[in-house]
Formats: C-alpha cells, sequence, structure tokens
C-alpha cells in the first residue's frame, strides 16, 4: 500500500541521516581534538621565537656581523617562528568554535586560511632545510674569510670566536688555532658553529613540518564536516517519529 512504501522511505531516510550525523560527528570531534593540539602547538612555537630571539645572543651578534648569509636567519627565523605561532593559535581559538558552532560558511572560511597557512609553512619548513644544506658552503666561504683575515699578534675574531663557540682551530684542533686555545675546548671552530647554527635551522624546519602536518589533518576534518553539514541541509526527511529520535 501507499502507506508502508512511505513508511518505508521514512525508514531509509532515517538509516541515511543516521550514518551522515555519525561521519559529522567524527569529522567534528578529529577537527577539535587538532585544534587543541593547534593552541599547545602554538604555544611552542612561541617559546622557540623566543629561544631563537634571546638564547646565546653574543655569538648569534658575532656571526650576524661577520657573516652576512647568517644574517637572515638571526632576523628572520625569531619573527617569522613568532607570527606562526600567534597564526596557529588563533586558527585553534577560531576552529574550535566553528567546529561547535557547525556553522557552514565560517568552515569555508576556516578551511581556506588554513590552507593558505599550510602552503606557507611547508615554504618555510623547505626553505630552513634548503638553508641547512647550504650552510657548510656559508662558513666554507664566509666565516673562513674571516678566520684567516685574523691578523697576528692580537687574533681578536679568532679569540672571540674560540671565547664564544668554546673551540680551538678552524677545521682541526691544530688548523691555525688563536693564541687562546684552553684545555677544556674539545673540537673545532668550524663544527661548534655548524653544530649550533645548524641545531636552529633544523629545529625551524621540523617544527613547521610537524606543525603543517597537524594543519593537513585539521584541513582534511574541516572539508569532511564542510561536506557532511552541505549533505546534510540538503536532505528533506519527513518529520518521522524515527527521525526525531535520532536528532
Amino acid at each position: 500500500t501507499s502507506d508502508e512504501v512511505v513508511l518505508h522511505r521514512n525508514q531509509a531516510s532515517c538509516v541515511e541521516m543516521a550514518k551522515l550525523t555519525g561521519k559529522n560527528l567524527a569529522f567534528q570531534t578529529g577537527m577539535r581534538l587538532t585544534c587543541i593540539l593547534f593552541i599547545l602547538a602554538g604555544n611552542g612555537m612561541l617559546s622557540m621565537s623566543m629561544y631563537l630571539k634571546y638564547a646565546n645572543q653574543e655569538s648569534h651578534a658575532f656571526l650576524e656581523k661577520h657573516v652576512p648569509a647568517l644574517r637572515e636567519l638571526f632576523i628572520f627565523a625569531p619573527l617569522v617562528t613568532l607570527i606562526f605561532s600567534l597564526v596557529i593559535v588563533s586558527l585553534g581559538i577560531f576552529g574550535y568554535v566553528i567546529a561547535a558552532r557547525k556553522i557552514r560558511f565560517l568552515l569555508i572560511i576556516y578551511f581556506s586560511i588554513l590552507l593558505v597557512a599550510w602552503i606557507a609553512e611547508l615554504g618555510v619548513g623547505f626553505t630552513a632545510f634548503g638553508f641547512r644544506s647550504n650552510l657548510k658552503h656559508i662558513l666554507d666561504t664566509q666565516l673562513a674569510d674571516v678566520w684567516n683575515k685574523s691578523a697576528p699578534p692580537l687574533y681578536s675574531d679568532r679569540m672571540e670566536i674560540q671565547f664564544l663557540f668554546a673551540c680551538c682551530g678552524f677545521k682541526t684542533m691544530d688548523d691555525n688555532p688563536g693564541p687562546d686555545c684552553r684545555a677544556e675546548f674539545k673540537r673545532p671552530c668550524f663544527t661548534a658553529v655548524e653544530g649550533r647554527v645548524g641545531y636552529l635551522a633544523d629545529a625551524a624546519g621540523i617544527v613547521m613540518i610537524v606543525t603543517a602536518g597537524l594543519e593537513l589533518f585539521a584541513l582534511i576534518f574541516s572539508l569532511g564536516l564542510c561536506i557532511g553539514l552541505g549533505q546534510d541541509s540538503g536532505k528533506d526527511a519527513p518529520p518521522t517519529e524515527q527521525t526525531e529520535l535520532l536528532r
């Protein structure tokens, strides 16, 4: 009969809506968890930007003055990390509120902003790794030039490098060392400088790539929730008792 056909259609519609609601809930939960991780990651990046800015200031100031290719790293790395930390925290708060409210229009805006931030963060991360791969060449030319031009009898720049980085000699411990090689200095200055600067570049690159990975999950969850809400609003299920119970 016609009543049985209508009842069958209503039951099928209820099942379909239940599946759709379950998917939306999964995407919503995933997005909210990712946004919480955003807030934690943003605070971590903020701490890192402070470390890049204020840790080892004397040695960084020396390299910034004498090695032009490192100047951008010490100037822009703390600033870029600070900017991204604020962006990530803001996206975390904004995304959590949107996921809770399930406003599709704002989800589209959030997804667009997040996509731009993801692309930018990947770019910064790979740039940091590219800088790291070029670091040896920079030190072999510009830092070596500073070392070789430090003339006797004072050897001022050599002594300052050895003091700031607790090292002795350039490529090896016996490679034209300054007059003040202390017994506790156990590594050449090339290795010491490369290790410290390389650590900063590696840390910045890893943080950016890891955060971009979190953003990729947020992109997937926000897109899934946005599509699900669009499908949900397109369903015109009759107001049956079963539909009301599922809601």
